[in-house]
């Protein structure tokens, strides 16, 4: 049996593995090990065994996961979240579809500061959906656009996503990090065109039960001043990204420098308890071994992949294809709005980056960009039936409202997904421009 053979085989194994549940990082790592064990004998992969997770880590680069984790969590636990919504509402609110736009608005800058998709989309449930429902807008636009806005969390930097990818691929985490900004905004925007068309020209489709109500006006004394408890700590963001951007800060430095900027400005603002302080180390510690975990099995797994001659030869049969570098590409898309149906995101990344990046690449395409696509097309996963999770963590929060009718309230951000994956492939530049500057000035 050749080795190309092995490695399809034990790829079926993994996937089978997999949806018998165990794992992802797990599986993979096991997998791998086994493939190693069988190309190369037990003696030599048996040396390596006790120092092939540790290798795979041994990396400063690392240490920017428990850093934005630890970041996040200080400004999500100390609950500054909720004064970005209040601020949200006071700029947007006034507007036609105003709950909804606060949403977008919320989850956008609450996702600049978070990363994370879960803690975007409780927070933002538990401040707006019921009041949406309340207000008269339908039950499954009101859940609908915020299990959708809390996507952005993945895209707008600094995302943990993006730094996964990043690892997974083997590329610069500082240049794809400033590579999402753009393209994290384009589709906020396109959210907020979207819902403001609809709320001024179609009203009764988000609102069937009541005619716009009178809303509450605001001064812009009222707008400024609500800016004054946020506007540090979006400051610090700013100030990280910049540092990226210039090239001042490695990912790893702006990391460490915002996650202690913000423990200082949560304890100036008496938002940094002991019961804070505990919950956001424990939940690190957590989530930073959850990420290792899917960083050693895919490592393993793609090391055994290449072993094999897998890899190798899926790039000469892709690229030997008379379909073209975009009709390829296509079909790379169809391939994960597929796979979102059935996988969450992380895993997606995980199973599919180690042997589509190399592809990617032999056709020619800039793997910063397909990174950026490869999130949001992932993300886009968390909304689409049947096991888009962000929905399920919307019906946590209201659990009264029905997954089905979540589902249906998610599918026009779908359709803008869409669009937005579409003009960032038309213009890659929108997505490598940025990175294509980073250190000049």
């Amino acid at each position: 049996m050749s080795s190309e053979v092995l490695g399809l085989i034990l790829l079926a194994v993994l996937l089978l593995i997999i949806l018998g549940g165990m794992g992802i990082g797990y599986a993979m790592f096991l997998v791998g090990l086994v493939g190693m064990i069988i190309l190369k004998g037990w003696g030599a992969v048996f040396d390596m065994a006790g120092m092939l997770p540790y290798t795979q880590i041994d990396s400063w680069a690392y240490i920017v996961f428990p850093m934005f984790i630890l970041m996040g969590l200080f400004l999500s636990e100390s609950g500054l979240a909720e004064e970005l919504f209040v601020a949200a509402e006071k700029w947007v609110g006034h507007l036609p579809g105003g709950l909804p736009l606060t949403a977008v608005a919320g989850s956008t800058a609450f996702g600049a500061c978070t990363g994370s998709t879960t803690a975007a989309c409780l927070v933002a449930g538990k401040m707006l959906a019921r009041r949406m429902i309340d207000a008269g807008y339908s039950r499954a636009f009101s859940t609908g656009v915020i299990a959708a806005c809390s996507t952005l969390a993945a895209i707008i930097p600094p995302s943990l996503m993006i730094a996964f990818y990043g690892i997974i691929a083997r590329q610069s985490i500082g240049a794809l990090l400033i590579a999402g900004i753009i393209p994290g905004l384009i589709l906020a925007a396109t959210y907020f065109v979207m819902i403001l068309g609809v709320a001024v020209f179609r009203p009764t489709i988000i609102r069937p039960n009541v005619v716009e109500a009178n809303k509450v006006k605001v001064t812009w004394r009222e707008r400024w001043a609500s800016l004054s408890g946020v506007a540090i700590a979006l400051f610090i963001l700013a100030f990280i990204l910049a540092g990226l951007y210039l090239g001042i800060f490695t990912p790893t430095e702006a990391g460490a420098t915002g996650a202690f900027a913000v423990f200082v400005y949560c304890l100036a603002r008496r938002r940094m308890g002991w019961k804070v302080l505990r919950s956001s180390l424990e939940q690190t510690v957590g989530m930073t071994v959850m990420v290792f975990v899917l960083v050693i099995g895919p490592m393993t797994f793609m090391n055994f992949m290449t072993l094999s001659g897998v890899v190798r030869a899926a790039v000469e049969w892709v690229v030997g294809l008379h379909v073209g570098p975009m009709g390829i590409m296509l079909a790379i898309y169809v391939l994960y709005l597929v796979l979102g149906m059935f996988l969450v995101s992380f895993a997606m990344v995980v199973l599919t980056i180690p042997i589509l990046a190399p592809v990617v690449a032999g056709l020619g395409f800039d793997p910063i960009w397909f990174g950026i696509v490869v999130v949001v097309l992932a993300e886009l996963g968390g909304i689409t039936p049947p096991i888009g999770y962000n929905v399920f963590v919307m019906n946590s929060v209201t659990p009264d409202v029905p997954i089905p009718t979540i589902f249906k309230g998610v599918l026009p951000f779908i359709a803008c997904d869409i669009v937005t994956v579409g003009i960032l492939t038309v213009f890659p530049q929108i997505v490598t421009f940025l990175p294509s500057m980073m250190g000049v000035g």
